[in-house]
């Protein structure tokens, strides 16, 4: 059980707002609201209920697809492909910035460093939905970068509220850029097992793409 209690102006809001919603599958994101909200009060903000309240199943349709792309809180942009390769299109993460959802949508300008969870040697599972990319390596201190578009506090909220599908074409994508870069990577299932902690399971290595490959 949570350790504190709910805030009664958060349930207040969400009987309020909640009893104006008809649409069945916006009403199911209210509920997972309720739900995480009751498990860990204050998983989510009175921002993201303000949010719930006005978004359209437009809105929700395009949330779906793009968060099918979410890898840790971030869209990966590959150096050879464009997300239209995958099937999702560039207005969809328009009308994500345009929410509030996600940043750096329309430029190259985020970077992001992805550095071992682990101090004797490089390991990083990144999960995206109930996949992972499991990366590995021998030198613990080995970082490397990608360029990326980043969901928003909000963005990450609203993420919580569905379980999405992966796009197994799109990861696959990313790993071989990452094993690109001289790192051993799986593709696999991912269990969360509780907050802090998860399962990889059913892993098959991805290798660099052949024109990437040293010559030994």
């Amino acid at each position: 059980p949570p350790t504190k209690r709910i805030d009664p102006d958060w349930l207040d809001a969400w009987r309020e707002y909640v009893g104006k919603i008809s649409n069945e599958d916006i009403q199911k994101m209210w509920g997972q609201a309720l739900a995480g909200e009751l498990k860990s009060p204050g998983c989510f903000s009175m921002r993201t209920l303000d949010f719930l309240r006005w978004i359209s199943q437009e809105d929700a349709l395009v949330i779906s697809r793009v968060a099918s792309f979410n890898i840790e809180g971030r869209l990966i942009k590959l150096k050879n492909h464009s997300f239209n390769d995958f099937g999702l299109r560039f207005n969809d993460i328009l009308i994500m910035q345009e929410l509030g959802l996600l940043q750096g949508g329309e430029t190259d300008s985020i970077q992001t460093t992805f550095v071992s969870t682990s101090t004797n040697e490089y390991i990083n599972p990144m999960k995206s939905n109930d996949k992972v990319i499991l990366v590995t390596g021998e030198d613990p201190k080995k970082t490397f970068g990608l360029t990326v578009s980043v969901f928003t506090k909000l963005g990450r909220e609203v993420l919580k509220l569905g379980k999405f599908p992966h796009n197994i074409e799109y990861l696959t994508a990313v790993a071989q850029e990452i094993a690109s870069k001289d790192y051993n990577v799986e593709i696999g299932d991912w269990e969360q097992l509780n907050e802090n902690q998860g399962r990889a399971t059913n892993l098959v290595s991805v290798p660099a793409p052949a024109s990437t490959i040293k010559p030994t």
